[in-house]
């Protein structure tokens, strides 16, 4: 059972550090241009696990025992909102930037 919680507990930091990262992006470079989407996949995860250790030293500061719902509930929240946030800005541009991105 622990090493399916694997998958997940690896994907949501990462998925939270892409989403900060779009979140924080200029239109200057769009995301079709070479190279930026491995920039924003790699840098995602070391943003999402930077986030997670403050996030976790801040619940471990304020005494709250670590749980799966202590720890990963909120940052879940986080990764969606400014996902919605990301999509709604983008209007379909990062969609279309990332079939882009991906036919070469």
């Amino acid at each position: 059972m622990s090493s399916l919680l694997l998958i997940p507990g690896l994907a949501l930091p990462w998925l939270l550090g892409i989403v900060v990262l779009l979140a924080c992006r200029t239109p200057q470079r769009p995301l079709a241009a070479p190279g930026e989407m491995a920039w924003i996949a790699g840098a995602g995860f070391v943003t999402g696990a930077f986030l997670l250790t403050l996030w976790m030293r801040l619940l471990s500061l304020a005494g709250i025992k670590f749980s799966l719902l202590a720890v990963g509930g909120p940052l879940l929240v986080v990764a969606i909102v400014l996902g919605v946030v990301v999509a709604r800005r983008g209007a379909g541009a990062h969609a279309r930037d990332l079939r882009a991105a991906l036919r070469g």
